[in-house]
């Protein structure tokens, strides 16, 4: 009952290796592999292209790199100051107010172009009065307007229009006096103007049509 047997022993050289036998995987060598997550590459930054960074300024000229004048460069315009022609031989030299009332305005004052308009119907008057007066003398009566203003009085407008004029005589005339000339202007018949030159006034629709009164004053030498 006490007789053992010896069984033969595990021999690990000659069996299979064993659940804790391990081999060793091969490595992951990072030279022979292609570069894993965690390696990068370097872009080129913005600083290694010729192109001009965002940060990269250029100066454009300024204004006084031209010959052009700046903002700032003022010229000086001619005055507006009004100049005296002299009087022509032959001529006589005067000036007048005119004062029209005109009605049914309801505070409409006239117009530059009515304005105008009103003064082609004063030169034909008063070159029709002067041939009246002087006869075969006189040539032409020019009237050029220098100021005028105009005012509402409740559906009436007053108009004030300064003229200077220019009474042309022909050659070899015996020439009136400018005292002469200025009251034969003042003594024209404006109730005749009123009714036979102003309904012709353009352009049409004029204000200057309604005119109910005219007056005229010299200002020679005023």
């Amino acid at each position: 009952m006490m007789e053992t047997t010896t069984a033969p022993t595990m021999d690990v050289t000659t069996i299979a290796p064993t659940m804790m036998e391990t081999t060793t995987a091969p490595t992951m060598d990072v030279t022979t592999i292609a570069p894993t997550m965690m390696e990068t590459t370097t872009a080129p930054t913005m600083g290694d292209t010729t192109a001009p960074t965002m940060m990269e300024t250029t100066t454009a000229p300024t204004m006084g790199d031209t010959t052009a004048p700046t903002m700032m460069e003022t010229t000086s315009a001619p005055s507006m100051a009004a100049t005296t022609a002299p009087t022509p031989p032959g001529s006589v030299a005067t000036s007048s107010l005119l004062n029209l009332v005109i009605s049914q305005t309801f505070g409409r004052l006239p117009t530059q172009t009515e304005i105008d308009g009103l003064m082609v119907q004063v030169n034909q008057f008063y070159n029709d009065v002067l041939t009246n007066v002087f006869g075969a003398d006189f040539m032409s009566f020019t009237a050029t307007v220098t100021d005028s203003n105009s005012n509402v009085a409740g559906p009436f407008t007053i108009a004030m229009i300064n003229h200077d004029d220019v009474t042309t005589f022909a050659d070899g005339a015996t020439i009136p006096s400018q005292a002469e000339v200025d009251q034969a202007i003042q003594d024209a018949d404006l109730s005749s103007f009123i009714q036979n030159y102003l309904p012709s006034v353009l352009p049409e629709g004029n204000i200057f049509m309604n005119t109910i009164m005219a007056s005229s004053s010299s200002t020679t030498g005023g």
